[in-house]
């Protein structure tokens, strides 16, 4: 795994505008994404989770710009993306690609499942017919289904085969980036595994990095080299996987791996309930976002907003917006 980071991202926010009023006026915005930032190396997974709602989803279209960012930068291979033109960003969008959650809704019921795999390269111009059709057939072949399937449409498949399909056309145009938006949440537990084995011998076999965006932490901690935990826009933590899971240092982290299920009986868990609700993205708490449900939060947490420090060490760091990490 190389050290140079294939991805930067610096500050990015994203706020959606509520408009109002007979004028259409703005009268408040959704902080989806509120001042994030991270560093992705080339061939390393990094794990995006938290509860629905905190952003995740939003942060990895915002970093392909799927949605504009509203501040902030995203540095791929040390070109700021928030500054290309259209035509530009095209280009650049070979090298980063999406698996998207639903795999029915994001595949066109019109289009044969050839066409679909064929699109990408039809769109940069890549390939005469003849190796396009050779590269549908290679790209089926790649994630495990038969080449009569170019032939068939997506209502003919199960929710694993159209995912499948999703990866198919991701991989396409040899991209090094792929933000992965909960692409097993939708699928059946035992199709689940199923998926994630092909996505981890997919990045072994075509050296690509992922943005792994889940809610489930078993999942998370079975795929990712480091992980990242959104709370209401923000990161509250960010550490290699064995650092996090062995030692959570933010209370909204201990909490969400106190919920993951222990199959022996036998094994008593302590779990952490935390009380309340998300607040609103539109009218975010003052302080620490996360002191109205926090069990050790103290008055400091209710004024002042936490920093992210390091509270590893210098050669493994970890990361935790947090007072008393």
């Amino acid at each position: 795994m190389s050290a140079t980071p294939l991805l930067e991202v610096k500050n990015l926010r994203k706020h959606f505008p509520i408009k109002g009023g007979i004028l259409g006026r703005t009268v408040a915005r959704v902080h989806a994404v509120d001042d994030v930032s991270f560093t992705l190396r080339h061939g390393e997974t990094l794990g995006l989770v938290g509860e629905s709602g905190c952003g995740k989803s939003t942060l990895g279209r915002t970093i392909l710009r799927l949605y504009e960012p509203t501040a902030g930068s995203v540095n791929f291979e040390g070109v700021d993306l928030t500054s290309l033109s259209t035509k530009e960003m095209r280009h650049k969008r070979r090298d980063m690609q999406i698996i998207f959650q639903d795999p029915f809704s994001s595949l066109n019921p019109r289009m044969t499942i050839g066409a679909i795999l064929a699109e990408p390269h039809i769109i940069h111009g890549l390939g005469t017919k003849k190796e396009i059709e050779a590269s549908v057939k290679q790209l089926l072949d790649t994630v495990g289904l038969p080449q009569d399937a170019a032939e068939r449409y997506p209502h003919e498949f199960s929710g694993g085969q159209r995912q499948r399909i999703g990866i198919a056309r991701a991989i396409a145009l040899n991209p090094k980036l792929i933000v992965a938006d909960e692409p097993v949440s939708a699928l059946d537990v035992s199709i689940q595994s199923q998926i994630l084995n092909l996505l981890v011998d997919l990045r072994k076999k075509f050296q690509l990095t992922y943005l792994f965006v889940a809610h489930d932490l078993a999942v998370i901690e079975h795929i990712s080299d480091t992980v990242a935990v959104m709370y209401l826009g923000k990161i509250a933590e960010y550490a290699p996987s064995e650092s996090l899971y062995a030692k959570p240092r933010h209370p909204y982290t201990r909490a969400l791996i106190s919920a993951i299920p222990v199959p022996d009986v036998d094994h008593k868990k302590e779990r952490q309930v935390l009380t309340g609700d998300v607040p609103s993205p539109i009218n975010p708490p003052s302080g620490c976002y996360f002191h109205p449900r926090c069990p050790v939060a103290t008055e400091k947490c209710k004024q002042v907003a936490p920093e992210v420090r390091n509270v590893g060490t210098a050669q493994k760091p970890h990361l935790a917006a947090c007072h008393y990490a």
